[in-house]
Parts: structure tokens; sequence; C-alpha cells
């Protein structure tokens, strides 16, 4: 993928701390970018869903709505990156 150009991986899961976030970590340990996008992944509550993004930000890498990773796949310059 990388010889492709491809350096960054969004992910979206069922569970943000369970599925999410592990997947993430393993992106990111193949040397790759790892995005976790906000809207397609989700817990029971959210405080536990704001609680694994905050920490997956501090640790691991960037969080953004779908519309921004849209965006950003399609080359506008109109994105936020949280950080």
């Amino acid at each position: 993928m990388l010889s492709q150009g491809i350096d960054t991986i969004p992910v979206g899961d069922a569970k943000t701390n369970v599925r999410c976030d592990p997947t993430t970590r393993n992106v990111m340990m193949l040397d790759f970018k790892s995005v976790m996008v906000s809207a397609c992944c989700a817990t029971p509550s959210d405080d536990e869903h704001l609680a694994s993004l905050e920490t997956f930000i501090q640790q691991c890498g960037d969080v953004m709505t779908s519309y921004d990773v849209m965006n950003r796949m399609l080359g506008r310059k109109d994105t936020a990156v949280a950080k």
C-alpha cells in the first residue's frame, strides 16, 4: 500500500474501545498513519466513546469525522484534524 501512495488508514467499527482502538494501534505499528472516524464507531455510552477517542488522540493518531475523511480522500483542503 505504501508503494501505491497510501499512508493513512481510516478505521471504524462496532466498538470504539474494543475493536477500533486495537485496529488503529496495529495500523500505527505497521508504520501507517491511523485515523479513527468518530461517527463510524460507537460504545454503549457517549462518555465511554469520548474517553476512547481522547485517549486515541493523545497516544496514537487522529480522529476525524466521515465528512473530513471523504474531503481528504478527494484532495479537498477544507478538512480538520483533531489533535
